[in-house]
């Protein structure tokens, strides 16, 4: 789902937008939301997804709220290729996260700021869905410039290997 809006009159105009996914997991939500809350998941992401980072760096913090990361992704993956982030926010209750990105990335491309955010959203006793959605505002040149770079492949590929991860673990 691709949803883009144009918030104001002003002579350089400011987009708003938001790309999401759903992904259906065969696993409980607490069982899924317990890895994507927990302050060890920037260290073992690039396990869970070998080949696309080089590195994630907690520079800041315990990996949980507040934390500030940085991610470099590894060579052959397209860019923006480096970037800080901060994990801004972590809701154990609406089991929801929000990741902005601080520096670098899609900020040095002209985005004013960018988001990942999931939450997971329980289906059953043994069920959930995993909505992951990248959150963005660009002036509008700099958006239609750079539109082609918003994807959501990188967040559904994120989801998609905690979800094997979760359900693989629950198989032991």
């Amino acid at each position: 789902m691709v949803v883009c809006s144009n918030s104001g009159h002003v002579p350089t105009k400011k987009m708003r937008g938001e790309v999401s996914t759903y992904l259906v997991v065969n696993a409980s939500a607490k069982d899924v939301w317990a890895v994507f809350r927990s302050p060890d998941l920037p260290r073992i992401v690039p396990n869970l997804i070998p080949g696309v980072f080089k590195e994630i760096k907690i520079l800041k913090g315990d990996g949980g709220v507040g934390s500030v990361l940085r991610n470099v992704l590894a060579k052959g993956i397209p860019g923006p290729r480096s970037w800080e982030e901060k994990i801004v926010m972590i809701d154990n209750v609406k089991r929801m996260k929000r990741i902005r990105m601080t520096k670098g990335g899609f900020l040095d491309l002209g985005f004013r700021s960018y988001e990942n955010f999931f939450k997971i959203i329980e289906k059953g006793t043994k069920s959930c869905m995993i909505k992951s959605a990248v959150i963005f505002k660009a002036d509008e040149d700099k958006f239609e410039s750079n539109a082609f770079r918003i994807r959501v492949d990188a967040t559904w590929g994120f989801s998609k290997a905690i979800a094997f991860y979760v359900v693989q673990k629950n198989k032991k």
